[in-house]
């Protein structure tokens, strides 16, 4: 059996030897207090990315209404290919 080894991101283990060490040197209260600053700084960067994509999406709107809109006139040829292996008999 082939030994894997781990790339970019470290195994579970890691982390729990992190977050255990983190554990035993803060102590509960402040363990948790730093868990808590670290999930909402996570929080806040994606509050202020997806404010980001709102408001970029509001810029664009108006230029996206503007354009002229599509000939719905024109129809292309178009040819549907069914995969089947004698199969006459079913496909109708």
């Amino acid at each position: 059996m082939a030994r894997r080894r781990w790339r970019g991101r470290p195994p579970i283990v890691i982390d729990l030897i992190v977050g255990g060490a983190a554990f035993l040197i803060l102590g509960v209260g402040r363990f948790l207090s730093v868990a808590n600053l670290v999930v909402n700084a996570i929080f806040i960067c994606y509050f202020f990315r997806h404010a980001a994509f709102a408001i970029a999406a509001a810029r664009w709107t108006r230029t996206d209404l503007d354009l002229e809109a599509i000939d719905l006139g024109y129809a292309p040829r178009l040819s549907v290919l069914v995969a089947c292996h004698n199969e006459e008999a079913v496909v109708t």
